[in-house]
């Protein structure tokens, strides 16, 4: 066991926990309560059959967390939509901004979902996610038509 990093042992004796390199052993007469084999054997077993419950909880919430994060994270693109189409002179409400500025993530969280999943590290992803996804809004602001006047 000397050679991992991270570990648990459970021994005739005593439980030895191994986190970062350091070592620890407890006996099992520290425990406030007196745990048997079987005892652990049904602790066990009971987080066994908990697991897939607990997998697709996590799966739910880590969808809504990161849809909650990927809205904020629209919503504030819109406002900058909202400054660049003052500069440009186009007439735009908010919300017209907000679905340009959801268009306008698409590629850059397609390709740091595909960096991700071929575990590549990319130095500056937030600038550089955050600079494309601006650059896109940008020039999608500025390639929509005036409005024509009669």
């Amino acid at each position: 066991m000397s050679d991992t990093d991270n570990a648990i042992a459970f021994l005739q004796n005593e439980v030895i926990f191994i986190a970062g390199g350091n070592t620890q052993s407890y006996p099992y007469s520290m425990f406030a309560f007196p745990i048997t084999n079987s005892d652990l054997q049904e602790f066990l077993d009971t987080i066994d059959s908990v697991t897939w419950i607990m997998l697709v909880m996590m799966v739910i919430f880590i969808y809504i967390f990161s849809a909650g994060m990927k809205f904020i994270e629209i919503s504030i693109f819109a406002l900058f939509g909202l400054m660049f189409k003052n500069m440009i002179g186009k007439n735009l409400q908010y919300r017209h901004l907000w679905r340009m500025a959801a268009y306008s993530v698409t590629l850059p969280t397609i390709f740091f979902t595909i960096m991700a999943a071929l575990q590549t590290t990319v130095l500056y992803g937030f600038l550089i996610n955050w600079f494309a996804s601006l650059i896109v809004l940008f020039l999608a602001i500025k390639e929509v038509p005036k409005r024509k006047q009669n």
